[in-house]
């Protein structure tokens, strides 16, 4: 083989590690694409969680790699839902704490102090398993302070809880989420309210109500003077760019938010208006043969009788009454009033190269945009300064995590990239091989200038009848190597007849 190799001539030498490089690169990166891609399993692991998984896929023959400090397993893309939930049918991880499942078995003999503290820890389990169903929520926490049952009312305390959430990277809670959390915890306890639950994230940062503000406005409040300031800047900073190019301006607005509530209620009566309320009649009847009894009718109980006089038999006495209670009619208004805004006030930061005429009217306009109020303190400042180009602010841009841990490119991509290598190898090696033939083919020769020959001399004129007697020749000539043909045809496909009949004809000679 060395033998071929020497006698190869420089070329082929070259086109022949060509190939062999090409060749090789391309199976390089088919090996490369061809190979398990894998894929985070489970995040941010206890040494402990993170021995029992990794133990529980060697059982299961389910490949996998530790990293970031053993604290994530990965296992093949394929294979990573399936895995999950066969950790899940054995309880793994157990990172989020028991729920009620620790009451499955019984024991006897637990004291009332042990089944408290673990009625404390599966009800924290269990609402540790519900905060970490939120999108942004990577881990949780919950701490429950439950007071034991007092036998005099004055003497028992109100529960509390803290929760402390780890985010995913690039996560947050909004309000809404907060609040949600600190409801579902206060509806999970007995005797809990939403008021007494703190939350936090791993960086100490409060997110919740549940502690004061020093400037008197608690969590949720700022989050919606927060909301108020970024809707009126984003539409003053909208009209700036629309109408002077964006980076030309600069917009920000701070808000005074009124949160009080004030309920009013007014009581007003009208005299001219009355409606009976209560009307009562009375009617009394009397008749008989002999005078009035001692005293009188009922003259004892009820003053207003009048003394009748002594009368003869066959007396008769009647008595009518009425009684009317009138009401003047009363009116009462409650009204309730949120706060609103207090006062607004508003910095425009202009590019120097506006015009100032185009400065005025951009302040008339932001200042209705935002609906100033001069009576009641708002304050709107525009000035003009020397901006740099590319000012504007840069959008905040959306990590969308690639489909590969590797890499970032899609397993389709890396295919086609090795195609597309081998195609390029192959073309490569075709077109070499092609310009070394039209290197063979070409050969290059030295034209010499050849001869130019004399014209013919003009042949003398026939008559007819030798043009007819060459005819008959030529006639005669193209008969004879016809027949000649022939013969030598009969003659090479059967020679036993032409040898029989050129004998016949040297006997009969």
């Amino acid at each position: 083989m060395w033998q071929a190799w020497s006698g190869w001539p420089p070329a082929r030498k070259r086109l022949a590690v060509l190939a062999a490089a090409g060749v090789a690169v391309a199976l390089g990166v088919w090996s490369w694409v061809s190979r398990p891609q894998f894929v985070p399993l489970y995040s941010r692991l206890d040494v402990e969680e993170a021995a029992r998984v990794v133990q529980a896929l060697q059982q299961a023959g389910v490949p996998y790699r530790l990293t970031g400090a053993g604290t994530t397993v990965e296992v093949p893309r394929d294979r990573v839902y399936a895995a999950r939930l066969q950790l899940a049918s054995q309880g793994l991880p157990r990172s989020g704490g028991v729920g009620f499942e620790l009451f499955d078995r019984n024991n006897f003999g637990a004291t009332e102090l042990v089944q408290r503290v673990n009625l404390h820890r599966a009800l924290a389990g269990e609402l540790v398993r519900s905060i970490e169903t939120l999108e942004a929520v990577e881990s949780a926490r919950v701490h429950l302070a439950i007071p034991e049952d007092r036998l005099f009312q004055d003497e028992t305390t109100s529960p509390s809880a803290s929760v402390v959430v780890a985010l995913r990277p690039g996560a947050s809670l909004s309000s809404g989420q907060v609040r949600a959390i600190r409801h579902l915890v206060a509806s999970s306890v007995e005797g809990l309210s939403p008021e007494r639950v703190t939350v936090v994230d791993t960086r100490g940062r409060l997110l919740s109500a549940g502690q004061e503000d020093p400037s008197g406005a608690n969590a949720a409040q700022l989050g919606e003077r927060e909301q108020v300031e970024a809707a009126l800047q984003q539409r003053v900073q909208g009209m700036l760019d629309q109408v002077l190019g964006p980076g030309r301006a600069i917009a920000r607005v701070s808000a005074d938010v009124d949160f009080s509530r004030r309920q009013v209620e007014q009581e007003s009566f009208l005299p001219d208006q009355r409606a009976p309320t209560s009307e009562v009649t009375v009617e009394e009847s009397y008749a008989g043969r002999g005078g009035l009894p001692p005293g009188g009718p009922a003259t004892v109980s009820v003053p207003s009788y009048a003394q009748a006089p002594p009368a003869a038999s066959g007396s008769e006495y009647r008595r009518r009454e009425s009684r009317t209670t009138y009401q003047v009619t009363r009116r009462v208004e409650r009204a309730v009033s949120v706060g609103g805004i207090r006062r607004i006030s508003v910095a425009v930061l202009v590019d120097r190269r506006v015009p100032p005429a185009a400065v005025q009217a951009l302040e008339a306009a932001v200042a209705a945009g935002v609906g100033l109020d001069r009576r009641r303190g708002d304050v709107l400042v525009v000035q003009t300064v020397d901006l740099p180009a590319g000012t504007e602010e840069p959008a905040a841009t959306a990590r969308v995590p690639t489909p590969t841990g590797r890499t970032g490119l899609a397993p389709w991509v890396l295919t086609g990239a090795a195609a597309a290598a081998a195609v390029l190898v192959a073309a490569v090696v075709l077109l070499v091989l092609r310009r070394r033939r039209r290197a063979r083919a070409v050969t290059v020769e030295t034209l010499q200038p050849a001869p130019v020959p004399p014209p013919p001399a003009p042949e003398p004129e026939e008559d007819e009848e030798e043009r007819v007697l060459r005819a008959l020749r030529e006639r005669e000539e193209s008969r004879e190597a016809a027949v000649r043909r022939e013969l030598q045809r009969m003659a090479q496909e059967r020679p036993a007849d032409i040898a029989a009949v050129i004998k016949s004809w040297m006997a009969e000679k």
